[in-house]
């Protein structure tokens, strides 16, 4: 129980993503003898989701508290990311309508290609 203390702690400090912290602060405050009804009250999540990550902690360690989800894929590629950013920084402001003009005129142009 120690060790899982230990490895879960090193996890809490070197966590940056919020829900991946408040899973952590759940389990740690389950092994710390807290009721479940005051760990949802003091960090906002519902009984279920106390009792999933400490089951899952219980089964994985702290790789099961980990996200999942590592994003899609995105709609440009690196090259049409800095066309956009360089004609972003053309101006300090623009209005919605010049931005949906340009994205207009940029796929027809093939300048971005939206998959």
């Amino acid at each position: 129980m120690v060790v899982l203390m230990e490895e879960l702690m090193e996890f809490i400090q070197a966590n940056p993503d919020p829900r991946e912290l408040k899973r952590a602060l759940a389990v740690k405050m389950v092994m710390q003898n807290y009721d479940l009804s005051t760990i949802g009250s003091i960090l906002g999540v519902s009984l279920c989701f106390v009792s999933k990550w400490k089951y899952i902690f219980a089964e994985q360690g702290t790789a099961g508290l980990k996200l999942k989800y590592k994003g899609s894929r995105g709609y440009l590629d690196d090259a049409q990311i800095q066309t956009v950013i360089s004609r972003l920084k053309q101006k300090d402001y623009w209005h919605l309508e010049e931005l949906k003009e340009y994205r207009t005129y940029a796929l027809t142009k093939n300048i971005i290609h939206v998959y």
